[in-house]
């Protein structure tokens, strides 16, 4: 077993004070939990060296990616399946970057004073050929790795260097793991990029105010981490970003990218921390694309804020975001363009927890949400316009308000004629008049509307799963259906807010099941349908009653608190009508029939009364 002497000890204490976290430290614990695995399995392979004394494996599991004792036990236990293992590592480090990181700690947790054995270097040498990763890339590595090792901080940044020229896609923020004590900074105070020419910074930098690319300039972060106390003002020129990190420096809450003028922008495998003290782009004018980025931590405004022409955003991240204004990640209000193949976690808004579209021009494709929640309207997307088929394949994981994860804003003054099938069936922001003419048929499927304006109908009305809620409607119905050719509600709830009566359907046929009718004024849930056939429906707090109907079948109904001067549950009239099997409770008339009010030969059978006043049937 290696002694190991006071200065190496005093050095490597030094280090782990000094030492950053890990590049893959973001990652979730399964997925840190395989990569440690083999890292740890290559450890094993080392016999002058126990595990247990494995400076730079402790380093690794305890320091890079913050596991805890439970964890590194998981990880011992995986580390001796070895064919299982490898097969987990091949699935999981399937990206160029990953897997140049693997490699690099294989070899560090092996390097000693002598060589490596012929089983570790025969170990690593599999996994390169397993990523095959060409030797050019992979000597770089070793020898990058080496030096670190060896604290020669002149070869690391040359090989630095040649990293760059060979298109590996390390930057100085993973490798500031490797080298933790090494300062490579520097500092760029109030300036701006010369017309007619191209500005590049590299490495780390630190912008002390506003950096300003005017028309004709161009601006381009290059494997850079940019520490922003300021504002990049792009005015009329272009910016590029690419393979950088920025962090926000100011206490300010100020924006990161500032876009005035037309410019383009164009930003690739880059990550922005607004470090929850400020939002990442607000661009006015101009084109916008962002992939294979990530934005975090943005508070105040959106974290992008569109008012430009074209924007693209595909295969990124946005991870809790929050403002008190609409789409806490992105916020698009003009233009046309795409948001695809991205993830949105923990985002807070107003409207769109995540996503605020104000343009009809917006595909939003292939997406994920988690966790996104909105304090009025669309727990992940709201889209101001009406969605055809803009928003497709995307998921919702846990957003709130449940049932609008997605949700359309439909608006206008003058009335919109239907006369052919016209289907709703996402959640719906109604606030346009619709009129269905007598060729029309408007189907609900599934869907949460609120009904900002009337429905009126001549034609067809079919409501099957969804839930219609009155939302500051002036009118006292919520639909009208008026001799109208017919209306089926299935499985469906009504929510008069109690302000709004929900159906005025004289001389119209009504087919109802298994639906509900709550909180209904000025007004009843059903006035004046004609012979409907209503069953297994419940009408609960109908303050203006619940039923009025010519004739009809009405049976295994419930009716509860439900008030009016008389007839509060059922006022009947003509011939031919059934009562049967319904249940009335608590439902009170100022004059006569608690319950029920007929006017003709109505057969009412096995009903049930509870707490009824004046009286149950009059």
């Amino acid at each position: 077993m290696i002694q190991t002497d006071l200065l190496t000890k005093f050095n490597r204490k030094k280090k782990s004070f000094l030492s950053p976290k890990h590049p893959l430290f973001v990652e979730d614990i399964e997925y840190k939990t395989v990569y440690c695995a083999g890292i740890f399995a290559q450890a094993g392979l080392n016999k002058s060296n126990s595990t247990l004394t494995n400076y730079e494996l402790e380093r690794l599991m305890v320091k890079g990616l913050g596991l805890e004792p439970k964890q590194i036990a998981k990880i011992i236990r995986l580390a001796t399946d070895g064919t299982r293992l490898t097969d987990q590592l091949l699935w999981s480090i399937n990206e160029p970057l990953k897997q140049y990181l693997f490699l690099m700690d294989l070899i560090l947790v092996g390097l000693r004073k002598e060589s490596l054995s012929e089983e570790e270097q025969e170990s690593i040498e599999r996994y390169r050929a397993l990523f095959h990763v060409p030797n050019d890339i992979f000597n770089v590595l070793r020898q990058f790795t080496q030096a670190t090792y060896e604290n020669n901080m002149e070869q690391c940044i040359q090989l630095f260097g040649t990293m760059r020229k060979m298109d590996i896609p390390l930057t100085m923020t993973e490798l500031k793991y490797y080298m933790p004590d090494m300062e490579y900074i520097t500092d760029i105070e109030n300036k701006s990029v010369i017309p007619g020419k191209e500005t590049r910074i590299v490495d780390a930098c630190i912008v002390k105010d506003k950096l300003i690319v005017p028309k004709g300039g161009t601006l381009v972060l290059d494997h850079a981490v940019i520490y922003l106390h300021g504002t990049i003002i792009v005015d009329g020129g272009t910016l590029i970003i690419k393979d950088t990190t920025i962090i926000n420096k100011s206490d300010m809450g100020n924006t990161l990218i500032e876009v005035k003028s037309y410019s383009e922008v164009t930003i690739i495998n880059s990550i922005m921390d607004c470090r929850y003290i400020g939002s990442a782009i607000n661009q006015k004018n101009g084109n916008l694309t962002i992939v294979d980025s990530k934005i975090y931590h943005a508070t105040k405004d959106s974290a992008i804020k569109f008012w430009g022409n074209q924007i693209e955003v595909n295969n990124c991240s946005f991870h809790k975001c929050y403002t008190t204004e609409n789409g806490a990640a992105i916020q698009i209000q003009q233009g046309h363009g795409s948001i695809t193949n991205s993830t949105f976690k923990k985002c807070e808004a107003k409207n769109g927890g995540a996503v605020y579209i104000g343009s009809e021009e917006i595909m939003i494709t292939c997406c994920s949400f988690k966790l996104c929640y909105a304090l009025d309207h669309g727990g992940a997307i709201f889209y101001n316009n009406e969605v055809k088929s803009n928003v497709m394949d995307c998921q919702y994981i846990e957003c709130y308000p449940q049932g609008e994860d997605l949700i359309q804003y439909i608006q206008g003054q003058t009335e919109r004629i239907i006369d052919k099938e016209y289907k709703i069936n996402i959640a719906t922001i109604l606030d346009v008049p619709l009129v269905v003419s007598e060729l029309g048929i408007l189907s609900f499927h599934n869907a949460l509307v609120y009904l900002r304006q009337p429905i009126q109908s001549k034609g067809i009305l079919e409501f099957k799963g969804s839930k219609i809620i009155a939302d500051e409607l002036k009118n006292r119905d919520m639909i009208n259906i008026s001799r109208s050719r017919g209306c089926l509600i299935d499985s469906s709830e009504f929510d008069g807010r109690a302000n709004n009566s929900i159906f005025h359907a004289t001389g119209s046929r009504m087919v109802v099941v298994h639906s509900v009718f709550r909180n209904v004024k000025n007004g009843r849930a059903i006035y004046d349908a004609m012979e409907p056939k209503i069953s297994d429906t419940i009408f609960t707090y109908c303050q203006d009653g619940a039923i009025y109907s010519c004739a009809g079948e009405i049976k295994n109904c419930l009716f509860i608190n439900c008030r009016q001067k008389s007839g509060a549950g059922i006022i009947m009239y003509g011939s031919r009508g059934e009562i049967k099997e319904c249940r009335f409770v608590r439902c009170v008339s100022e004059y006569s029939g608690g319950a029920i009010d007929k006017s003709g030969g109505h057969r009412i059978e096995k009903c049930e009364f509870r707490e009824c006043k004046p009286d149950n049937i009059a």
